[in-house]
């Protein structure tokens, strides 16, 4: 079984938690602005973050920021960041969809990075000590990878 990440919208917090209203407050501004993109069928040019301190909204963008979006951040109650990403969302895809098909049986769990800048990977505890090495050998893309560790995903059907 492969898992596979892409991340989306916003980052760090249970939504339903008591959060400080100024974090609360980037959480509504990371919906806010992710769902503008998804309006404006933009994702694959650019991504939401909510940075772990839950205060900090950064935008990824590949390519000109729409004006739209730009006026949408500058009326938010938190300062938003635009940060240029280096691939798109459709080139990470290409490049994990390559990465998976170069290397059958060893990558447990894959995705983008949060930031749009490389593919991470997850590899089974089975793969051999040079995996990682050969992995990055024949991966079938310029798009940098990087590796996240050692994952064997657990079933959850009970069996």
């Amino acid at each position: 079984m492969l898992k596979r990440e892409i991340p989306d919208a916003t980052e760090g917090g249970f939504l339903g938690a008591e959060l400080p209203p100024h974090e609360v407050a980037a959480q509504k501004v990371g919906r806010a602005l992710a769902g503008w993109i998804h309006e404006h069928h933009a994702r694959s040019s650019g991504g939401v973050r909510v940075l772990r301190d839950r205060t900090t909204v950064v935008v990824y963008w590949k390519g000109t920021i729409p004006a739209g979006l730009r006026s949408l951040a500058a009326l938010q109650p938190v300062p938003v960041t635009f940060t240029p990403a280096p691939y798109s969302l459709d080139e990470l895809s290409t490049a994990i969809d390559a990465v998976i098909a170069n290397n059958p049986g060893i990558v447990s769990a894959i995705g983008s990075e949060p930031d749009r800048s490389a593919v991470s990977v997850a590899l089974f505890s089975t793969a051999p000590p040079d995996a990682f090495a050969q992995l990055k050998a024949r991966a079938g893309t310029n798009v940098p990878i990087v590796f996240r560790g050692i994952i064997d995903p657990i079933p959850l059907g009970g069996d």
